[in-house]
C-alpha cells in the first residue's frame, strides 16, 4: 500500500495554486441582442484604435461596433463583417454625399476566435488588422467624425435602427485614443490589460460575468454599457495553441538581445512544444552561449539537456521525440540536478556539475557556431523559461493551455501566436522579444496543432466547436481537458464521443468528464485525477503511453489496450498499462490488455498478455495494482494467478511488494491470463489434465489440478461399448479423495482393472464433488482397442506425463522382446544432458523417472535406441 499523505498534499496544492486561464464573453443571438455605450467625449475621436477577440457563428451582413448619427447619413465610425465573410471597416464623415473611407478585405471564419483591429487617422490613413496581421490601408482626408451619440457593439451603430446583428462572442474589447502601431496590437492582443494604458480610454475585459451592465474597466472608466439581451458565457479568445514557427534545419533561428532572456544556473524550467522527424545529432530547441553553452536539443531523436562550460556533460532521454507528432518537452535543473520530461512524464535524470554562463539566447540554433548540425528542423511553439523548479504535476497541469504571463517565476513566455512580421513576442511583462533571423515571415508563421483546450462554454458535447479554443479536435490533435472555474456562469465538463483518434490527452486535476466512448491516444494518455473510463474499449497507439501517476485509469468492463513489438526487453512497462516484462526472446507483435472487472474472487485488474513467440520466454513480470483495486482482498495475502480461458486459474503466487503495489514472479514460459488474489482462497478447482492409457489389459486414469476450492473428491465414472455403440450408459467404478482447498498442481490416478472382454471402447469421465454436494463433470476421454496382451507387439516411446513438468516426469516405453536399450536425454541444440538407461531389458512395459531438478526450464529432447529402432520426443520443462 503506497503512502498518500504527500500525494494528497500536492493534490490540495495544485487545486489552490493554479486557475484556469480566461474569463468571460459575451453571447450575441444575431437577432436582437445589443450593447450600447451613452456619448461621452472621450469617445469622440479625432484618431481611435478600436480592437476586439470574436468568435462569428452568424453568416450575412454584421456591425461588430461603432458611432454614428441615428441616420444612416450621419458621420461616425464601423467595424464589421460582409455576407461573404470579409471585414469592412469605414470611416464616414458624410454618407450622403459619399465622403467615407473603406475597406473590405481579409477573411473571417465561422466559430473560430479572431482577433480584428482598426485604426483611422483624420488626414492619414484608415487600417484594418486580422489576427495583428495589416491586412489593408487607405488614405483617409481631413474628415471631422467626432459624434455625439452612443457607442454600439453587436448591431448597426445607427442606434434608431435593428439591424445587422452579430452572433457569437465577443471578449477584449479596446478603445485608444491614439493610433496603435502593428507592433503595439501584437504584442498585447493574447494579454489583458492593466487599465492604465497611456490612450485607453475604454475597455471591456468582460469582467462582469452577470447582470446587464458591461463594466468599462479601464481605469476611472466611466464607459459602461447597457446590455441587451447578450448573455454571459465563458471565453476561449486567449486559450489553446494557434501559430507555430516552422524552421527549415538550414539557417533559420530566432535571435534575442544579449541578457535577455537571461539564464540562471540554480532553479530553471525549460519548457517547448516540438514537431520534428529529425533523427540527427544536435539539434537546438533553445540555448544559451557565450562563452558556454546551455543546450536544450534534440540528439538523435531523443531529447537532451547539456552544458559545456569546462567540458561537455549532457542528460539524455529515451523516449524518441522526433515522431513527427506534437510532442511537449521540459528540462528542469535544480542546481545541479537535471529531470527531462516528455509529455509530462520523466524521462531521465541526472547531475551535472557545472557554472556556466551565457547571456546570448536563441530558439532553433546554438550562437557561435554556424554549422548545418545545430539548425532544427521542425516545428516550434509555446516557449516557456521559468527562473523555478517545476514539478512533474506543474508541467503536466499547464502544458495544454495558455498561461496569462504573470505566473510567478516565469520570466519569458513565447506563444509563437503571430501570423506575420519577423518579431517573436514575450507575453511576460518583461519584453524579451526575439528577432525572426533568416526567416520568411510569409510562409514559416504556419498553423499549430500542439493543443486544443476545452472550453465546455456551452455543453458537455464533444462535438460542439465553441466548447473548444481551436474547434472540434481532429484526427492527431492533442487536448487538455480542463473545467474552467467561473463564478457567475455556468461551465461543462467534457463527454467523450465519437470514438475520437487522438495525440495525446491531459485529464486535467480541475476536470471531471465522462468518458462515454471509446477512444484511440497515439501520444500520452495523462492524468491528474481518477478517470472511470466505464465499459469503453481505449486503444494506445505504438507510441502510446498511459501516464497515471498517483491516479487511476479505470473501467467496470472497459479495456485499454495497447500492441508493441517486443524483443529483449528489461522491465518494460509496456504502454504505460502497470505489467512490466522482462525477458531476453523475441516476444514478437504482443498485444497487452489491462482490464478492472474481477474474475471470481480476484482484484479489480487483469492483464491479457498475447505474444505472438509464447514459449521459452523464461520471463519475469511485475503485475502492478491500485489499493482502490483490492474488491475486498486482503493485500498481504496477494499472489498470482494464471488462465488460458479465464475460467480456470492455476496459482502461480509471486513476491508481493505492499510498499509499492507490486507482484513479481520469474521463471515465466509463456504468457496469457494474469489477475491477482487471495492465495489463501484460491480460485475454483481446475482440472488441467485427463488423460488414459492402457497397461497389460488395464486402464490408468491420470488428471491434474492446478488449484482447489472445496473440492470433496472425484467419482470416476465409465460408459463401455461393445461393438456397435449404442446409447451411453454411465456407471461408477471409483472414488478417489480430493485435497480441499489447494493452491498448488495436485496430482491424481486410478487404475480400472475390470475391463469386460467385450468392450470395444470405454469413455470416461470425472465426476467432481465439492464438500456441500455441488458437483460438475469433467470432459469425456476415449480409450479405442482394449484387447491388450502381456506383451506389446511392436517397440512403443510414449509421451512423458505430466508435460510440462517441473521437476519430475515419467517416461514409458514397450519392448516386443528382449533388447539392449539406450534412453538418453538432449537439450535443444543437440547437446547429451543425461542418460537414463544403457543396459539390456526384458520384454514388457516399461517406465523411467526423469528430474530435471539441475537443468534450467527449457524444451529438451529424449530418445529411445534399441536394435533396429530409434523414437524422440520433445518435453518441456517449466520452472
Amino acid at each position: 500500500m503506497k503512502k498518500t499523505i504527500l500525494f494528497l498534499l500536492a493534490f490540495f496544492l495544485i487545486q489552490t495554486a493554479y486557475s484556469q486561464n480566461g474569463g468571460y464573453a459575451l453571447i450575441f443571438d444575431g437577432t436582437d441582442d445589443y450593447v450600447s455605450v451613452p456619448d461621452h467625449s472621450s469617445l469622440d475621436f479625432t484618431e481611435f484604435t478600436a480592437e476586439m477577440w470574436i468568435y462569428k457563428t452568424n453568416s450575412g451582413d454584421i456591425k461588430l461596433i461603432g458611432q454614428a448619427y441615428p441616420n444612416s447619413a450621419g458621420k461616425g465610425w464601423s467595424l464589421g463583417i460582409t455576407s461573404d465573410n470579409t471585414v469592412f471597416a469605414e470611416a464616414i464623415h458624410n454618407s450622403g454625399n459619399k465622403e467615407w473611407t473603406q475597406i473590405n478585405n481579409g477573411t473571417i471564419p465561422t466559430n473560430e476566435w479572431t482577433h480584428v483591429a482598426m485604426t483611422w487617422k483624420r488626414s492619414d490613413k484608415l487600417i484594418l488588422y486580422i489576427n495583428g496581421e495589416k491586412i489593408e490601408e487607405k488614405a483617409s482626408d481631413a474628415w471631422d467624425i467626432a459624434t455625439t451619440s452612443l457607442l454600439i457593439v453587436g448591431k448597426a451603430p445607427w442606434y434608431n435602427i435593428n439591424e445587422n446583428h452579430f452572433g457569437g462572442y465577443m471578449d477584449e474589447i479596446r478603445l485608444w485614443n491614439t493610433v496603435r502601431t502593428e507592433a503595439e496590437i501584437k504584442a498585447n492582443m493574447y494579454k489583458e490589460l492593466a487599465g492604465t494604458e497611456t490612450n485607453l480610454v475604454a475597455y471591456y475585459k468582460m469582467s462582469n460575468g452577470s447582470g446587464t451592465t458591461l463594466t468599462d474597466n479601464q481605469t476611472s472608466g466611466t464607459n459602461n454599457g447597457a446590455i441587451s439581451g447578450a448573455t454571459w458565457k465563458a471565453s476561449g479568445a486567449f486559450a489553446g495553441s494557434r501559430q507555430a514557427l516552422d524552421f527549415d534545419g538550414t539557417n533559420d533561428y530566432v535571435d534575442f538581445e544579449y541578457g535577455k532572456p537571461p539564464y540562471n544556473n540554480s532553479t530553471l524550467t525549460l519548457e517547448a512544444w516540438i514537431k520534428t522527424t529529425s533523427n540527427a545529432t544536435e539539434r537546438e530547441i533553445m540555448s544559451w552561449d557565450t562563452p558556454n553553452a546551455i543546450e536544450l536539443r534534440v540528439n538523435e531523436g531523443k531529447l537532451q539537456f547539456g552544458i559545456n562550460a569546462t567540458g561537455w556533460q549532457a542528460i539524455t532521454g529515451s523516449t524518441n521525440v522526433n515522431t513527427g507528432n506534437w510532442t511537449h518537452v521540459a528540462a528542469v535543473k535544480n542546481g545541479s540536478n537535471i529531470t527531462l520530461y516528455v509529455n509530462g512524464i520523466i524521462d531521465a535524470s541526472g547531475s551535472i556539475n557545472q557554472n556556466p554562463s551565457g547571456p546570448h539566447f536563441q530558439i532553433g540554433h546554438l550562437y557561435g557556431d554556424n554549422s548545418t548540425r545545430y539548425w532544427f528542423p521542425g516545428q516550434i511553439d509555446e516557449v516557456r523559461i521559468w527562473h523555478s523548479v517545476r514539478t512533474g504535476a506543474e508541467i503536466r497541469e499547464n502544458m495544454m493551455k495558455t498561461l496569462a504571463g504573470n505566473e510567478t517565476g516565469l520570466v519569458a513566455y513565447y506563444r509563437f501566436d503571430q501570423y506575420d512580421g519577423t518579431t517573436l513576442y514575450d507575453m511576460t511583462g518583461n519584453g524579451y522579444n526575439g528577432t525572426l533571423t533568416n526567416m520568411d515571415a510569409a510562409t514559416d508563421w504556419v498553423s499549430s496543432s500542439a493543443f486544443n483546450t476545452w472550453i465546455g462554454s456551452e455543453s458537455s458535447d464533444w462535438s460542439t466547436a465553441a466548447n473548444w479554443s481551436s474547434g472540434v479536435p481532429a484526427a492527431g490533435n492533442s487536448v487538455g481537458i480542463y473545467k474552467w472555474t467561473l463564478d457567475n456562469v455556468t461551465t461543462y465538463d467534457a463527454a467523450l464521443s465519437g470514438s475520437p483518434e487522438l495525440n495525446s490527452i491531459l485529464f486535467s486535476s480541475t476536470a471531471t468528464p465522462t468518458v462515454s466512448t471509446g477512444f484511440t491516444a497515439n501520444g500520452t494518455i495523462v492524468l491528474e485525477k481518477d478517470i472511470n473510463f466505464g465499459s469503453n474499449n481505449i486503444t494506445l497507439g505504438t507510441s502510446g503511453y498511459l501516464s497515471e501517476g498517483n491516479y487511476r485509469f479505470y473501467g467496470s468492463t472497459g479495456t485499454i489496450t495497447t500492441t508493441r513489438n517486443l524483443s529483449n526487453i528489461d522491465r518494460q512497462n509496456v504502454g504505460g498499462l502497470g505489467a512490466k516484462i522482462t525477458t531476453t526472446a523475441n516476444m514478437g507483435s504482443t498485444t497487452i490488455t489491462r482490464g478492472h472487472s474481477a474474475h471470481q474472487n480476484s482484484i479489480l485488474r487483469y492483464y491479457n498478455i498475447v505474444p505472438t513467440n509464447n514459449t521459452d520466454l523464461s520471463a519475469t513480470l511485475v503485475f502492478n495494482y491500485h489499493d482502490d483495486e483490492l474488491n475486498g482482498v486482503t493485500e498481504a495475502n496477494l499472489g498470482l494467478f494464471k488462465s488460458s480461458d479465464g475460467t480456470n486459474w492455476t496459482g502461480m503466487l509471486g513476491t508481493l511488494d505492499s510498499d509499492n503495489n507490486t507482484i513479481t514472479l520469474t521463471g515465466i514460459g509463456g504468457f496469457s491470463l494474469w489477475t491477482a488474489g487471495d492465495k489463501n482462497s484460491p480460485l475454483p478447482v481446475e482440472l488441467t489434465s485427463f488423460t488414459a492409457s492402457t497397461v497389460e489389459n488395464k486402464v490408468v486414469l491420470n488428471w491434474q489440478t492446478a488449484t482447489e476450492v472445496n473440492n470433496y473428491g472425484f467419482e470416476i465414472q465409465r460408459s463401455v461399448v461393445s461393438g456397435q455403440r449404442s446409447e451411453e450408459t454411465w456407471e461408477k467404478v471409483g472414488f478417489v479423495d480430493g485435497n480441499g482447498n489447494s493452491n498448488s498442481v495436485k496430482e491424481y490416478s486410478f487404475v480400472d482393472a475390470s475391463i469386460p472382454l467385450s468392450a470395444s471402447s470405454i469413455s470416461y469421465r470425472l465426476k467432481q464433488i465439492d464438500n456441500d454436494g455441488g458437483f460438475s463433470y469433467s470432459d469425456e476421454i476415449i480409450v479405442e482397442t482394449l484387447h491388450v496382451t502381456s506383451l506389446p507387439t511392436e517397440y512403443t516411446l510414449e509421451q512423458n506425463y505430466p508435460n510440462p513438468f517441473n521437476p519430475s516426469t515419467t517416461i514409458k516405453f514397450g519392448l516386443p522382446t528382449d533388447s539392449k536399450v539406450v534412453l538418453e536425454v538432449y537439450n535443444i541444440i543437440g547437446e547429451k544432458v543425461k542418460t537414463l538407461v544403457n543396459k539390456s531389458i526384458s520384454a514388457g512395459y516399461h517406465e523411467v523417472e526423469f528430474t530435471g531438478t539441475a537443468l534450467p526450464s527449457g524444451i529438451y529432447i529424449y530418445k529411445l535406441a534399441t536394435e533396429g529402432f530409434t523414437s524422440t520426443k520433445k518435453f518441456v520443462l517449466m520452472k
